[in-house]
């Protein structure tokens, strides 16, 4: 996701297996304002951090359902922010993009 101009709040919603160890990388690109990540699983707060400057990262959680949604706070920011979701298989098939 990119933008020219950014003021608000949007979530975005994926589907990971319930119980399944899962990695989010982030790319956080800020020129303006900052940006606000969030990630609650259940009631529990697993990521939340704003940013100011351009950053990457990762954390790591075990869902408790499948549904899931990162949300996204602009305050009058430019820039873009990337995801990807990495689910660590609990069988021997290793880690799995996606």
């Amino acid at each position: 996701m990119s933008y020219k101009g950014y003021n608000g709040i949007e979530k975005y919603p994926f589907v990971v297996k319930k119980q399944e160890d899962t990695t989010i990388e982030y790319n956080v690109s800020v020129q303006k304002g900052s940006l606000v990540i969030k990630f609650v699983n259940g009631n529990d707060i697993i990521f939340e951090e704003v940013f100011t400057s351009d950053d990457q990262g990762s954390f790591s959680f075990v869902p408790n359902s499948s549904a899931q949604f990162i949300t996204i706070i602009g305050n009058f920011t430019k820039g873009g922010c990337d995801f990807k979701i990495i689910r660590h298989a609990s069988s021997d098939d290793g880690l799995k993009e996606v």
